[in-house]
């Protein structure tokens, strides 16, 4: 499955709390800042990106909670990868 595809998923598969982030921050809601819904940055997927501010929300659900280490290291690739 090729990347796009892959976004496309997460974006129609999106959970609750993000439908509801992404209606609060789409077409230039928040101070005209650029939001992309399933954005690849690196090996990984934000949930919303905004590239001109290098903003990334990242919508945790509870299955996060116990993947502390996993999180960490994604937060690492994506501040290396400005």
């Amino acid at each position: 499955m090729s990347t796009i595809e892959r976004a496309r998923e997460f974006r129609r598969d999106g959970s609750r709390a993000e439908k509801i982030c992404w209606n609060l921050i789409r077409d230039r809601r928040i101070d005209g800042a650029k939001f992309r819904r399933q954005h690849p940055i690196g090996r990984y997927f934000a949930d919303f990106a905004c590239m001109s501010r290098k903003v990334v929300i990242e919508i945790d659900g509870e299955h996060h909670a116990c993947r502390v280490e996993a999180d960490a290291r994604r937060t690492a690739v994506m501040e290396q990868l400005g």
